[in-house]
């Protein structure tokens, strides 16, 4: 999907991140590395560097399950319907990338408060909002 921007918040780590990240830089990457004050704090420093239209978060260890997951789930948008949230399944996977079982709650059909009676049904890494309906929250 060519317009991802990939914002990084590295928490001042001492591990090499910043080696990482340096040598993976281009203009399409913004990132900080500073202390924060832990996982909701560093989404929300992400989420003010970003300039596109959607955010998604992914953090230490997460990734999408192929490739093609933002095209497939920007798709709606490149046919102009614009929906303010997108969300899909989770698979669990081992340190290998094989699936091993989808995420015991799944996701309803169509998203709403009640929705979430059971619990946190869609994981933040397969959840796309819209940055505008986004920035008046704080995480």
């Amino acid at each position: 999907y060519p317009p991802i921007e990939h914002i990084l918040v590295d928490g001042g780590s001492k591990d090499g991140t910043l080696d990482l990240i340096r040598r993976y830089d281009n203009p399409r990457m913004r990132w900080v590395s500073e202390p924060d004050n832990g996982l909701y704090d560093a989404m929300n420093k992400g989420a003010a560097m970003a300039s596109g239209d959607y955010l998604c978060f992914l953090n230490a260890g997460d990734a999408f399950f192929s490739s093609d997951t933002v095209e497939r789930m920007m798709s709606p948008t490149v046919q102009n319907t614009s929906p303010d949230i997108l969300y899909g399944e989770t698979a669990i996977v081992d340190d290998q990338g094989a699936f091993l079982h989808m995420r015991r709650l799944k996701a309803p059909g169509k998203l709403t408060w009640k929705s979430f009676k059971q619990g946190m049904l869609v994981c933040h890494q397969a959840f796309m909002v819209k940055r505008s309906l986004f920035e008046p929250y704080d995480l």
